[in-house]
């Protein structure tokens, strides 16, 4: 269960730790069985809930992960990736059009063969492929943990 942060002094904590874990630069290098077993911590006022999840005592709200792609699915609306590391699986969700994961690094220079951009409305990697990831995590009352994917790319 998750934690509900409601006084003041540790709502000022809570939404210290949320705006920093909002940045997708402190993104949590991790495997997929830690990406389950992240805490969710919400804190709430009259206007509105926020969440975020807990490695140990540190807040995250964007992962970093590098696993194998063993399924693949075009939706109406985004392509879907579902991700193996050897430590368990999750789904990926890419939106729209992406900046494949080298351009979002800080000072990574563009590789000639990679485009720059991601056109999700046709599936770019197949069953098989290693995939770099950094994505937002969600959690769906009826699938459970998946991943919103900001950059991704082999």
């Amino acid at each position: 269960m998750g934690t509900v942060v409601k006084a003041d002094a540790e709502l000022v904590w809570a939404y210290a730790q949320y705006k920093w874990a909002q940045m997708p630069e402190h993104a949590l290098p991790c495997c997929i069985g830690h990406i389950h077993a992240l805490r969710p911590m919400t804190y709430s006022t009259e206007q509105l809930a926020r969440t975020v999840y807990l490695q140990g005592q540190w807040p995250c709200m964007f992962v970093h992960v590098v696993a194998t792609v063993v399924g693949v699915q075009r939706n109406e609306f985004y392509a879907e990736y579902t991700l193996d590391d050897g430590s368990g699986t999750i789904d990926v969700h890419c939106r729209q059009t992406l900046p494949t994961w080298h351009e979002h690094r800080p000072g990574a220079q563009a590789r000639d063969k990679e485009p720059d951009q991601l056109d999700h409305s046709e599936l770019h990697f197949s069953v098989g492929d290693l995939v770099d990831t950094l994505a937002r995590l969600h959690t769906h009352s009826f699938r459970g943990r998946v991943l919103q994917a900001v950059a991704i790319g082999t």
